[in-house]
């Protein structure tokens, strides 16, 4: 998100938090456009020139693996997808520090999140429209990407939503992206769009809706524009919302059915939802009611404050999901919770967003640290919410990133860390910026949270893989029995990653195979904990140099040892 745009007029709604990403306005006397910072210099004065990263992109701690996708540092505030049609093609959407002019950054995986490629995507194309922020990205039924983006001038009065396509898996894309809204007056400003498309089989199936915060001198907007084209263009603004409003997120049932949610006056939830293609809206309902999660410092709501008033910018903003089944609709935010400045909570209704229920805490930990930034999806009947997470530092200074999984339509949730290291938001803060949110892509196999992550002092993006299967466990029971899960992806090249489930704390010995029995490799014997656990193995790293084909691996724990195949398609 952008870190202070400078307009003529600088009022601007009370206590609505702006949320720049792209540059930042040291005030010296005035609107002297030499004290404007663009985001590249201000990363730059803060860790230097952008370098490749030496580190392996592969971590493994404790069974649990990560993978980071850039190779170059100084990328944030990530959104990702997963191509309905083929599930090993994942994609992601994120800020860049350092990347100008016409493009936006983009991720691409071809082996289901094992390894990842990196593109600009063309924006407006626009003269003087220098920098981007505030990604989105999603899929339609057919398997094309919506890429959407702010675009705009960085010493000019222009800004702009856009939007960009691809049909080959995010391989190429349109030269030049679609206007959605486009502004000269140096007083609206657009921010924090949400795309997303009708994949069920109504009329409206295809159709590309987007949902934004419009922000103005006085008062804010929400408005919504759809294409039923495939983003060749889009509607005239659709006014959802209006007053001190943000940030708001978007999806469709099964009926195609529109639901918006979108956070009001700070301290309310408010959905409204479209039956009939997004021509018209009912009148919104406010699902929840709470207090803002943080302290309110100099208009920002600030988690982990020190002495010089600084500390990580939050907002309580509404992350969506509908289950494509049942079509309930699930509604997850941060919120304060007594003396813990942010919990996660979620809100759901069973009679397509009429109702509401009460608030449900989503993290399970017993102390008062921080939770926030959560990201919610449902598939095949789970729900999950991806969140940073305070729990395992006891002076609440440090982040990893837990995964809350409910198999009983959120009447409670298990929690579990995903990232193989913690760090100190501190190390990278720009100003107040770490990014203000994470992204989490479902299949039916497969569950692939991204987050910013400053494990290696510097702006990165990592993700873990997890299967979607009956078989997980919950954190704080005892599992029953020794299980190990088909490998995924299968068939995979060159990597994959392996599941499995102990009963109990012991040693787990895996080997690798050929088809004939004959041992090719030790690939784990360590001592774990009972529970869920995965191994990442990259063919490529076997020193065997192993061709093409199928091969074994099993998995020992406590006397019982259980096999399966594999296919190498190199």
């Amino acid at each position: 998100m952008k870190t202070g745009k400078i307009y003529s007029v600088l009022s601007l709604v009370l206590l609505v938090t702006v949320s720049f990403f792209t540059y930042q306005f040291i005030q010296n006397g005035g609107n002297d456009k030499s004290t404007k910072k663009p985001k590249s210099l201000l990363y730059s004065e803060k860790f230097g020139e952008q370098k490749p990263i030496s580190q392996p992109a592969l971590s493994i701690e404790k069974g649990i693996t990560n993978i980071r996708l850039n190779n170059v540092s100084g990328v944030s505030e990530p959104k990702a997808a997963i191509n309905p049609n083929d599930e090993l093609n994942v994609v992601a959407a994120s800020n860049d520090f350092m990347l100008s002019g016409n493009g936006a950054r983009f991720f691409y995986s071809l082996d289901g999140g094992m390894n990842w490629n990196s593109k600009v995507v063309p924006l407006s194309g626009l003269s003087g429209y220098d920098d981007a922020t505030d990604p989105s990205i999603t899929f339609d039924a057919d398997g094309t990407i919506y890429y959407a983006m702010i675009h705009y001038q960085l010493f000019g009065s222009g800004d702009g939503l856009f939007v960009n396509k691809s049909i080959d898996k995010g391989l190429t894309w349109n030269q030049t992206a679609t206007e959605v809204k486009k502004n000269s007056d140096a007083v609206i400003f657009e921010d924090r769009p949400s795309i997303t498309t009708d994949v069920s089989n109504s009329l409206f199936k295809n159709n590309i809706y987007v949902i934004w915060t419009s922000i103005g001198r006085n008062s804010n907007q929400i408005l919504f524009a759809k294409s039923t084209d495939g983003a060749n263009s889009f509607s005239s603004p659709l006014v959802l919302a209006q007053g001190v409003v943000h940030t708001a997120d978007i999806k469709v049932d099964n009926n195609g059915r529109i639901f918006a949610a979108y956070l009001v006056d700070n301290s309310k939830m408010a959905v409204r939802k479209s039956l009939n293609g997004g021509d018209s809206f009912e009148q919104s309902v406010i699902a929840s009611t709470f207090e803002h999660s943080g302290e309110l410092v100099n208009n920002q709501y600030l988690l982990k404050r020190n002495s010089a008033n600084n500390g990580i910018r939050i907002k309580s903003y509404p992350s969506l999901a509908i289950d494509q089944n049942s079509n309930e609709v699930y509604l997850v935010y941060s919120a304060k919770n007594g003396n813990d400045l942010s919990d996660v909570f979620m809100v759901k209704s069973l009679d397509n967003g009429t109702t509401w229920s009460d608030a449900i805490r989503v993290n399970n930990d017993n102390g008062t640290t921080d939770q926030f930034m959560p990201e919610i999806a449902v598939v095949n009947g789970k729900i999950y919410i991806a969140f940073q997470d305070s729990r395992n530092d006891n002076s609440n200074n440090s982040v990893e990133t837990f995964l809350a999984v409910s198999q009983n339509n959120g009447n409670d949730f298990d929690n579990t860390l995903i990232s193989t290291s913690s760090f100190n938001p501190s190390n990278i803060l720009l100003g107040n910026y770490i990014g203000d949110y994470i992204g989490l892509a479902v299949s039916k196999s497969v569950v692939i949270p991204v987050w910013t992550d400053g494990r290696n002092n510097n702006f990165d993006l990592y993700s873990s893989i997890i299967s979607n299967s009956v078989t997980d466990i919950k954190e704080n029971s005892i599992p029953t029995s020794f299980i190990v899960e088909q490998n995924y992806p299968n068939p995979f090249n060159p990597s994959t990653i392996l599941s499995f489930t102990i009963p109990n704390e012991g040693n787990v010995t895996i080997k690798l195979y050929d088809i004939t029995g004959k041992e090719l490799a030790v690939l784990l014997n360590s001592n774990l904990t009972s529970g869920k656990h995965s191994l990442a193995v990259d063919f490529s790293k076997i020193s065997k140099g192993l061709s093409s084909g199928t091969y074994l691996y099993s998995i020992k724990n406590s006397g019982i040892t259980l096999t399966k195949k594999m296919i190498f398609a190199k």
